[in-house]
């Protein structure tokens, strides 16, 4: 089943709360005008949660298989390395290459020492700022329910509309920003992939002129 165009669907609701509004009467008063700009915020204000929930759903899972793949990638960088230097090990030590043993070491403890590093800083901090962005997605679809429930007793004890619309309004920017925070996350984890798998290639041209 083909999905609808996020944006097709925003314009054609746009055009058909457009032509509501051109339909109206001439002598529509003013609470028409603020009906029909309160029911354009709250489109945006469902549209935004809707693209945020669906853009943190179809991340989760590439989250977790990105971390997943990203330490296969190492643990064969370190294989590589220490197959090679049991390799040496087991020569003679008069045939024992000490230069490339050192060399293995040094690459090995390098990075030993830069997982650790991010492991506990940089990929720390992302899973936390993923895990927020849907969090706070789920927060703001179960606030914009409420707002849509509490809109006609908003209505009936005749409150000013403007400050539901500001609310709306604030809705839809938050829902954007966590979007955006979302996808920031799983890019910034997709470039440190592209880091591990080339430490990988470099690791196996060495080992590979080592021989």
């Amino acid at each position: 089943m083909t999905r609808p165009n996020s944006l097709s669907f925003f314009r054609l609701l746009s055009m058909s709360l457009l032509l509501s509004a051109i339909a109206l009467p001439l002598h529509a008063d003013k609470s028409d005008d603020a009906a029909i700009t309160l029911a354009v915020a709250r489109a945006k204000a469902e549209l935004a949660v809707k693209h945020a929930q669906s853009a943190v759903d179809e991340r989760r899972s590439g989250w977790d298989s990105l971390w997943q793949i990203t330490e296969i990638i190492r643990n064969k960088t370190y294989n590589v390395l220490e197959t090679r230097q049991q390799a040496e090990e087991r020569n003679a030590d008069d045939a024992r290459d000490q230069a490339l043993m050192d060399q293995i070491q040094t690459r090995l403890t390098k990075l030993h020492e830069d997982w650790d590093t991010y492991n506990a800083k940089d990929r720390a901090a992302l899973n936390l700022s993923f895990q927020d962005a849907s969090e706070t997605v789920g927060r703001l679809s179960q606030a914009l329910d409420s707002l849509v429930n509490a809109e006609r007793a908003w209505k009936d004890a005749d409150l000013e509309p403007a400050t539901l619309q500001s609310a709306y309004e604030a809705i839809a920017k938050r829902a954007g920003e966590m979007r955006d925070q979302a996808e920031k996350a799983l890019a910034a984890a997709k470039t440190h992939q592209k880091t591990i798998q080339s430490d990988l290639d470099d690791v196996n041209k060495f080992v590979g002129h080592a021989k």
